[in-house]
């Protein structure tokens, strides 16, 4: 994939060098064509989750932004020589989206979360953006979606008119779905994960300061334990082990180059 704007490699995945304005800047560009747009909103555990499975892995290469949604990941595109990297948070992102597409007249639908809860989201959408179109709003069930209703999705949504879809099923479900979903679709999709929980409350966020200070996993891991523990028992360790080893091979690299201009 070819990108328009700078990225830094972080364990084989492109970041954007973005932050939410220019990151909401070339979405709403990019709804005003009618060509399938995906972006990735993904942090550690979602990194390296994609190491271990194939069709997230290819959800990631076919990525048309990869967001750094993680404390983690901005410290790690520092060191590697970025200056002033930015978080990209998913809940943050689709709130900077839809404001500007409320003041551009632009629709917008849903896809994903809790059937019960999809009602509060929309409220608590149109309430902060009272001129927000949302034109459509569905909750896919929990099982895995067969290829007929992934297609009939793909009608809804060009027939909802909305051109920018947010998708919030938790990786790798909503990362799967959009690539899934790209053949069917002309909106640009982006996930959001825990965002459909998160905007209207249902979900508690993590304070600011602790977002800040990389721990925000030790306070959702506090909230939802039994569903938490294991994903990051399994990715926290692998992702510094693999960080650390990314970071001493681009030192050896920069060295070995070094050695050789002088020489």
């Amino acid at each position: 994939m070819t990108h328009l704007f700078e990225t830094t490699t972080v364990l084989d995945t492109p970041y954007a060098e973005l932050d939410y304005d220019q990151a909401t800047s070339i979405i709403c560009q990019w709804s005003e064509g009618l060509e399938p747009k995906a972006v990735v909103v993904a942090p550690v555990s979602s990194l390296m989750m994609r190491r271990a499975n194939r069709e997230l892995d290819q959800a990631f290469e076919n990525a048309d932004m990869i967001a750094s949604d993680g404390v983690p990941i901005v410290w790690m595109r520092r060191l590697l020589g970025r200056k002033h990297p930015t978080r990209v948070y998913g809940p943050d992102l689709m709130l900077s989206i839809c404001q500007s597409c409320a003041e551009s007249s632009i629709r917008v639908g849903l896809l994903g979360g809790h059937p019960e809860r999809m009602e509060s989201l929309i409220h608590a959408l149109c309430k902060r953006f009272p001129r927000l179109d949302i034109s459509m709003a569905q909750s896919p069930p929990f099982c895995e979606l067969s290829n007929s209703q992934i297609e009939q999705f793909g009608r809804e949504q060009r027939a909802s008119g909305c051109r920018v879809l947010f998708v919030g099923m938790g990786c790798p479900k909503q990362e799967i779905l959009m690539e899934r979903l790209r053949p069917h679709t002309d909106a640009v999709m982006i996930g959001v994960g825990a965002a459909f929980d998160f905007i209207p409350g249902h979900v508690r966020q993590a304070p600011v300061w602790i977002q800040r200070a990389g721990l925000e996993w030790a306070f959702r891991l506090a909230c939802e334990p039994k569903r938490l523990w294991r994903r990051y028992a399994t990715t926290i360790p692998y992702f510094i082990w693999n960080g650390c080893i990314q970071l001493i091979e681009e030192r050896v690299s920069k060295e070995n180059s070094q050695t050789e201009v002088v020489s």
